[in-house]
């Protein structure tokens, strides 16, 4: 194996002071990138925002919006679909119950929409309660599981634009 430090000493006839200069000066750059992309991921870690937000989805390329509605999108069609299924159990149990107390809660129990939202870059208590409100509101409308997803996403995008045009005007 060859090694540049043996290679500089016998050959070149450089000190051991020199050589453990270098070696250090070659350790410190290393370092030094080695860090610069670790701060990288930090940033991109602790700053969502710059990474993807919903705020700024009309910034993105055609092919990461398409990329990350898919995602959005098949992550509700899921929560439409345990949503359904949780309101027929809450029925079939509920029968023959006056109170109906007895009630299943998608998103307290399988399914969270907050976290769908926090990876979208939404961290806002308040806009996390408008968000969850939409999709509540959406939920019960008519149409296929699909198209009820398709519908609460949609309504999150234009919601989205009007929060990012409201901050920056």
């Amino acid at each position: 194996m060859f090694n540049i430090y043996s290679f500089l000493r016998n050959y070149l006839i450089i000190s051991e002071k020199y050589i453990i200069i270098l070696f250090f000066f070659q350790l410190f750059t290393q370092t030094i990138i080695v860090l610069y992309f670790i701060m990288q991921e930090m940033t991109y870690i602790n700053d969502p925002v710059k990474a993807f937000s919903i705020y700024t989805n009309h910034s993105l390329s055609d092919k990461e919006f398409t990329t990350i509605k898919i995602f959005c999108e098949a992550y509700l069609t899921k929560f439409v679909g345990i949503y359904d299924l949780f309101c027929k159990i809450n029925s079939f149990v509920n029968y023959k119950n006056v109170a109906k107390d007895n009630y299943f809660a998608p998103d307290s129990q399988l399914m969270d929409l907050e976290l769908l939202l926090n990876m979208g870059g939404v961290t806002s208590p308040e806009h996390i309660s408008i968000f969850e409100e939409i999709a509540f509101e959406l939920l019960d409308s008519p149409g296929s599981v699909r198209m009820r997803a398709q519908t609460i996403h949609a309504a999150w995008i234009k919601k989205s634009r009007e929060m990012y045009a409201d901050q920056n005007s």
